[in-house]
């Protein structure tokens, strides 16, 4: 029934924070705007799955976690603007998932910020 969807869709929304979502998306904007022109993103996902989608499987998420997907044309502006995006106010740490190329050529990455 119609109210039987509401009501999972309602609990789908509360699981993802969603009453978070004007700060999610202040955060969200900052952590774009900030982003030097050095580095191209190419994906930022926000409570990223905790793994691989299945259709005959519950999703669940990595809440308060942005994974981000770019490359950036030097590794000294990844490193600044890593560095940059650790003072923001809700930001508790960055990891860095996976980096690949040198310092003198363009570097594929991908990062996870934990927020509060």
């Amino acid at each position: 029934t119609l109210e039987t969807q509401l009501l999972t869709k309602q609990e789908l929304l509360k699981k993802l924070g969603g009453g978070k979502s004007i700060g999610l998306s202040y955060h969200i904007w900052n952590l774009s705007k900030s982003c030097p022109s050095a580095i191209k993103l190419s994906s930022i996902q926000v409570f990223p799955p905790t793994r691989k989608i299945k259709n005959d499987q519950a999703i669940s998420f990595n809440q308060n976690q942005i994974s981000i997907i770019g490359m950036a044309f030097s590794y000294g502006a990844l490193q600044s603007w890593m560095e940059e995006l650790q003072l923001m106010e809700k930001v508790i740490e960055i990891n860095v998932d996976e980096i690949k190329g040198d310092k003198a050529s363009a570097i594929d990455f991908k990062i996870t910020v934990s927020t509060r």
